[in-house]
């Protein structure tokens, strides 16, 4: 089991470096941070495939946004 990179003198997570499930973990134990990287990592793919269905950027940029409520909402708490 691989412990999270640290940087900054142990101050701050490398966010980079973590798995979607350790940031999902992080992000229930009230690290919003954790769930910020995890909308960095995927809202291009996500927001390309559903726009690829709606064809409005605006439209896609709606459902991008509920979806990731939708997931933040799903998170066990």
């Amino acid at each position: 089991h691989r412990r999270p990179a640290l940087s900054r003198a142990g101050m701050s997570l490398d966010w980079t470096t973590l798995t979607d499930g350790e940031l999902a973990t992080l992000s229930v134990a009230g690290r919003e941070a954790a769930f910020a990287e995890i909308m960095r990592r995927h809202r291009q793919s996500i927001f390309r495939m559903v726009r690829a269905c709606v064809g409005e950027a605006d439209e896609a940029l709606d459902l991008l946004q509920e979806t990731f409520v939708a997931a933040h909402q799903a998170l066990p708490r």
